[in-house]
């Protein structure tokens, strides 16, 4: 039996993975990129129990030269294999599911921040936030009060 199998794959830099993981992470759960080989990248997760004993989850990820920066290959956001004390790939949606993010300079550090980060918590203008419903998903509207043009996030 064949299967229909239609699927969009997102494509990232290394720098965006490892950027990518630490928004991702918080006090307890933890992703690092631990091992990057010439053709995979292993991403750990890792969530302490409550005796504060850790149970790493790896997931591994293909790479491919990136034709700009060699030092920088491009990571492919799908998961090769995973292994550890209980794999489990829903550990890995944080990575998958965060919004692109770009490089940024605040107070003459360079800083990884999202579009609605750099536009509105910098505050580089005056922005009306507005949430509402989009086709059951509550959706946020930024609106630049000076120029009047509107974003959706």
């Amino acid at each position: 039996m064949n299967t229909h199998f239609d699927k969009k794959v997102r494509v990232v830099s290394l720098e965006n993975l490892k950027a990518m993981c630490d928004r991702a992470s918080g006090e307890c759960h933890r992703f690092e990129v631990t091992k990057v080989t010439r053709s995979r990248v292993h991403v750990t997760y890792s969530n302490p129990d409550e005796y504060a004993v850790d149970h790493p989850v790896t997931a591994v990820y293909p790479i491919y030269p990136n034709v700009f920066e060699s030092e920088n290959p491009s990571v492919v956001l799908d998961v090769i294999t995973m292994y550890g004390p209980e794999p489990d790939i829903d550990c890995f949606y944080l990575i998958e599911e965060c919004g692109p993010l770009f490089r940024h300079e605040r107070n003459g550090k360079v800083v990884w921040e999202s579009e609605y980060d750099i536009l509105v918590l910098n505050n580089y203008r005056k922005f009306k936030v507005e949430v509402r419903e989009d086709s059951g998903l509550l959706r946020y509207y930024v609106k630049d009060a000076e120029h009047g043009d509107e974003h959706q996030f």
